[in-house]
């Protein structure tokens, strides 16, 4: 059995499980890894089926403390696709940036109360931000009511990351 990574294992600290990686509802790619760079495309809400488990604007449908839970659950996705592309969590070196996206159409909507959960978690998990961005929407793809979005750095793969190399 595969020993668990310092990634995983806080995560199952603080009480969290990642879900299957999602199928993207569109046409387009979860994350692209070029280079030392990976980017993740937004990642909404967990799912039921095919369809978002939540729909809707923050101010109106959610208020501020549940639209932070549910982009809980989308952050919880984000890591999902981060693991599947990257094979191991630890395998981030740096998260360059997040981007939280809000839909609301209400001013009062606190945008930082949303979205600090979620950069605080990131923040848990591999040390720092290097920038974090908020911003507001009328709406978002498939109607849910947050997406987040990353940019990282990923470490190159060594001998101890993959136990073995061919021919030796």
């Amino acid at each position: 059995m595969k020993s668990k990574t310092a990634v995983s294992k806080e995560l199952a600290e603080l009480g969290l499980v990642l879900p299957p990686p999602v199928t993207p509802l569109g046409n387009y790619l979860p994350a692209v890894w070029t280079g030392e760079f990976v980017f993740f495309s937004g990642h909404g809400p967990l799912r039921v089926g095919n369809k978002p488990a939540f729909v809707g604007h923050v101010g109106t449908d959610f208020s501020n403390e549940r639209a932070s839970t549910i982009l809980i659950g989308a952050t919880l996705n984000l890591l999902s696709s981060a693991e599947k592309i990257l094979g191991d969590l630890d395998r981030v070196d740096r998260v360059i940036e997040a981007h939280v996206i809000v839909a609301s159409a209400n001013d009062e909507v606190d945008l930082e109360l949303v979205s600090a959960p979620a950069f605080q978690l990131l923040t848990r998990l591999f040390g720092s931000i290097e920038t974090t961005r908020v911003t507001r929407a009328v709406s978002l793809p498939n109607g849910v009511p947050v997406l987040v979005e990353m940019v990282v750095t990923a470490k190159e793969l060594t001998i101890e990351m993959i136990g073995w190399l061919p021919g030796t």
